[in-house]
């Protein structure tokens, strides 16, 4: 990678690097349900009641979406855009030497094929996650 490139990278804050990520990743997830679809910018703007300049914004001037445009735009389009892990929460034993102390976690599962389905309860069959899953 270039000098001058990878100093600007270094010195971008985190959260800032995150920001552009997720945005990339969610205006290409529109694009390719646009494509799916066999739509435009164009038909989403009138799908939306906006003008198709508004949309163009969006998913080509790192516009600041929000969540609210975001579910705007699935609702149209009958898809997720995003998708979030399922969050269970569980009540720990306090007879388990490494959770002594604590009173609860979070365990995230976002499982999207068979495969990850089996993954998850064979890691989950482990004797302090047998407890929990």
């Amino acid at each position: 990678m270039n000098k001058f490139f990878k100093k600007i990278i270094d010195e971008t804050p985190r959260d800032v690097q995150i920001f552009v990520d997720k945005y990339e990743e969610i205006t290409m997830r529109i694009h390719q349900l646009l494509k799916l679809k066999g739509l435009t910018q164009k038909d989403l703007a009138e799908l939306l009641g906006k003008r198709p300049s508004e949309i163009s914004k969006w998913l080509n001037d790192g516009h600041n979406l929000t969540l609210k445009t975001i579910s705007k735009i699935e609702a149209v389009l009958d898809e997720n855009i995003i998708n979030i892990p399922q969050k269970q929460s569980f009540n720990l034993f306090e007879e388990d030497p490494i959770l002594q102390g604590n009173k609860s976690f979070t365990v995230f599962r976002n499982i999207q094929n068979k495969e990850e389905e089996i993954a998850f309860k064979e890691f989950s069959s482990r004797p302090l996650l047998a407890k929990i899953a």
